[in-house]
């Protein structure tokens, strides 16, 4: 009987070992040292090494300089401590360099007397998720600046259409001159806010020659 029951213990062992290595995920153990002590196949597909060329490693090994501080300084002694870590923002060196965007969530094993022993570990690739993230945020900023300087583009334009310069070349005391600040008055009392007229009687505004020669550039108008 003790005999059957080591035989199924070593077979449920070995059956944990092979989801464990098998499964399609990012997973690791490490000691209270922070050294790996088990990572799954993917682990070391993703990051480009062989299990025998990491394991007895720190796992700080394979962090950015800022991931590491932000480990050594922070992560471990809350999980030490606690038993537990969600999504933990951390960026990892592959063997060829490349630096990939990972959430690590960790539950601790415990000894008898309720210490945390080692961890296990589910890493999750989100650099391409960042990447894209950071992206919408790049265009949303370039989107922003656009609307902006469109606003103001059409803002000075509206102010040019809406503002009318009437120049005239009589006294406002002739006909000519009373139409003219009677067509402001009206212009302004009934469009208010819209349009705004102004009147400049005795050529103020434009001589003779300067006004023909903005007809021709189309820079003025005659009515």
């Amino acid at each position: 009987q003790r005999k059957a029951a080591q035989e199924a213990l070593r077979e449920s062992d070995e059956r944990y070992r092979s989801l464990y290595h098998k499964t399609p995920a990012m997973l690791h153990s490490i000691d209270i040292e922070g050294r790996l002590v088990s990572v799954s196949n993917h682990w070391g597909e993703v990051l480009g090494y062989t299990r025998e060329e990491v394991i007895g490693r720190r796992i700080t090994d394979f962090f950015t300089p800022e991931s590491r501080r932000h480990a050594e300084q922070t992560v471990f002694p809350e999980f030490f401590n606690k038993g537990f870590c969600k999504d933990v923002p951390y960026r990892f060196v592959k063997k060829n360099g490349e630096i990939i965007d990972i959430l690590l969530s960790a539950i601790g094993d415990r000894n008898d007397r309720g210490e945390v022993v080692r961890s296990l570990a589910v890493s999750i690739d989100v650099t391409e998720r960042n990447r894209a993230v950071e992206a919408l945020e790049q265009a949303k900023e370039e989107l922003s600046r656009y609307s902006k300087d469109l606003e103001q583009q059409v803002s000075e334009r509206t102010r040019e259409i809406t503002n009318i310069r009437f120049s005239h070349v009589v006294s406002p005391n002739t006909p000519k001159g009373q139409a003219a600040d009677m067509f402001a008055r009206l212009a302004n009392e009934r469009l208010a806010g819209k349009v705004e007229v102004q009147v400049f009687p005795n050529s103020q505004l434009y001589t003779d020659s300067v006004e023909k020669k903005s007809q021709k550039s189309k820079k003025l108008y005659s009515l």
